[in-house]
C-alpha cells in the first residue's frame, strides 16, 4: 500500500510561483522583439523603416525613443493603437516620423542627423523592448583622377590621385583589369605612386569610389609616356625655333635690299654718268649724285661759258638749270 504525503499550503504556493517564473522566462525568450532596417544602409533624402518583429500578443502601447536610454527627454512619441488619437508627441518628436500599429516606425527625407540609437518599448501582456543603432550615408560623388605633374615624361616621378567625397574605399583599374602587382599605392589607396614612369606604365586608368551605401566610377584617364623627340613640348619648341629663323632671314633680306638700293643710288651712278658736255674732264664726272642741288633761275645768258656757242645762248630762252653749290664753279662763270 502506497502512501503519499500531503503538501502544505506553503509548498503549493512555492511550486506555483516557480512555475510562473519559468513560464515567464520562456515567454520572454520566445517573444523577444527585434528591429530590422529597411533598407539596411539608408542614404540622405531617402526613407527608412525601423521594422519591429517578434511581437506576441495584442499591442497595447508603443513608445519610441532616440538616444542612449529610455529617459523621457529622449522620447519621440507614444502610440496607442486603440485610441481615437493614437499619437502623443514626446520631447524628441519631429514631423518626418510615422508610427505603425505593428510597432514599426518610418522616417522620411533622411538627413545625416537622423542617424543614431533608436529604442522601442512594446507593451502587450508583458513589456518588452529592443534597440538599434544606424547611420545615414551620403552617396559618394563622381571620382576625378588627376596627375602630378600634369606634363609627364619618361623617368619622371608621377602620382595619380583619385578624389571623391564620402568615399570609404577606392579601387583602381588599368585597361579594364586589376592593377599590376608592382604598382605602389598610398595607405588609403587614393594615390598611385610611380617613382620613375616608363612606357609599360602607359594606359587607361580608372578608379571606383565606394561606401557601404553607394559607388561611382571615374572617367578613363589616359596616361601617355612620351620619350625622346616625342615629348609634349617638342612641337611647340620647333614652332618657336622656326619662327625665329624665319624672322632672322627676313631681316637679313631687308638689310641686303636696303644696301643694294643705296649702292645703286649713291655709288654706281658716279661711274656710269655720261659727259653732259661731250668731252672728258667735265666737272660733273666727279660730282656726287647724292649731294643737294640748288635751283637757280638763269635770267641772262652767260656769254662767256665754254664750250656753249654764243649764238646758241642767244637763241635759248631763260630756263631753270641745276647748279652745283660749289664756290669754284661760280669763279669759273665770272671769269
Amino acid at each position: 500500500m502506497s502512501y503519499r504525503r500531503k503538501t502544505t499550503a506553503a509548498e503549493d504556493r512555492a511550486m506555483s510561483w516557480s512555475t510562473i517564473t519559468v513560464l515567464s522566462a520562456w515567454m520572454a525568450i520566445v517573444s523577444a522583439i527585434n528591429i530590422q532596417l529597411i533598407p539596411q544602409n539608408p542614404v540622405i533624402q531617402s526613407s527608412v523603416t525601423l521594422n519591429v518583429t517578434g511581437i506576441i500578443g495584442k499591442i497595447r502601447t508603443i513608445l519610441w525613443f532616440k538616444g542612449p536610454d529610455t529617459n523621457s527627454k529622449n522620447q519621440i512619441l507614444t502610440y496607442l493603437p486603440n485610441d481615437d488619437s493614437p499619437i502623443y508627441s514626446g520631447e524628441r518628436y519631429f514631423t518626418r516620423v510615422q508610427p505603425f500599429p505593428n510597432g514599426s516606425l518610418a522616417i522620411t527625407d533622411l538627413t545625416v542627423h537622423d542617424g543614431g540609437q533608436y529604442t522601442v518599448k512594446i507593451q502587450t501582456h508583458i513589456a518588452d523592448q529592443a534597440s538599434i543603432d544606424f547611420r545615414v550615408y551620403e552617396p559618394v560623388s563622381k571620382p576625378i583622377i588627376t596627375a602630378s605633374p600634369s606634363q609627364v615624361q619618361e623617368s619622371d616621378a608621377v602620382n595619380l590621385t583619385c578624389s571623391a567625397a564620402n568615399a570609404d574605399q577606392i579601387i583602381w583599374m588599368k585597361d579594364g583589369a586589376n592593377l599590376p602587382d608592382d604598382v605602389r599605392l598610398s595607405a588609403d589607396n587614393t594615390t598611385i605612386k610611380f617613382s620613375s614612369v616608363n612606357r609599360t606604365d602607359a594606359g587607361k586608368y580608372q578608379c571606383e569610389a565606394r561606401n557601404i551605401a553607394s559607388q561611382s566610377n571615374s572617367d578613363l584617364y589616359s596616361l601617355t609616356i612620351p620619350y625622346g623627340s616625342e615629348c609634349s613640348t617638342c612641337g611647340t619648341n620647333t614652332a618657336v625655333i622656326s619662327g625665329v629663323a624665319c624672322a632672322a632671314v627676313l631681316i637679313i633680306v631687308i638689310l641686303l635690299s636696303i644696301c643694294f638700293l643705296l649702292y645703286k643710288k649713291c655709288v654706281h651712278p658716279v661711274h656710269d654718268i655720261p659727259s653732259m658736255y661731250g668731252y672728258k674732264g667735265s666737272p660733273y664726272e666727279r660730282e656726287d649724285p647724292c649731294v643737294i642741288y640748288d635751283n637757280v633761275l638763269e635770267l641772262t645768258p652767260a656769254r662767256n661759258i665754254q664750250p656753249y656757242s654764243t649764238q646758241r645762248l642767244k637763241e635759248e630762252p631763260a630756263y631753270m638749270v641745276l647748279q652745283y653749290a660749289s664756290e669754284s664753279h661760280y669763279n669759273e662763270i665770272n671769269r
